[in-house]
């Protein structure tokens, strides 16, 4: 569940595993929570900042408000958090789904692509 399906997060996790492991290649409990951690935290550093990076201000205003939602967010939500018509928010809808960054979960609700991203936005304003 940590890797959230992303191969990059999961090799993170695996070279932040050995770094931890005893001399004899044994991980603790708490070696592996901390290997994780740091894994996330690697991944916020190097994904997020950089997808956040390459985005236009208003690009990361609707993920910001997309972020309110637990799991998927409705569009109509959005624009109405954003101060914007749905047809405007459908723009930026339509780019962060070609960008990558989101993904259509069925008419009307989008949810984020990019692992740990959402709470990335939550915990760390980067405007």
């Amino acid at each position: 569940m940590a890797t959230q399906g992303s191969p990059y997060l999961l090799q993170l996790i695996g070279h932040n595993i050995v770094l931890r492991a005893d001399d004899e290649g044994r991980v603790s409990s708490k070696a592996l929570a901390d290997a994780i951690a740091a894994s996330e935290a690697d991944f916020e550093s190097d994904v997020c900042r950089t997808t956040l990076a390459a985005l236009s201000n208003r690009d990361v205003d609707f993920l910001v408000c997309m972020a309110q939602d637990e799991r998927e967010s409705r569009i109509s939500v959005i624009a109405e958090r954003m101060g914007v018509s749905a047809d405007y928010a459908q723009k930026y809808r339509r780019r962060l789904i070609d960008a990558g960054v989101i993904e259509p979960v069925r008419r009307g609700y989008v949810r984020f692509a990019v692992p740990y991203l959402d709470a990335h936005l939550r915990t760390y304003d980067e405007r």
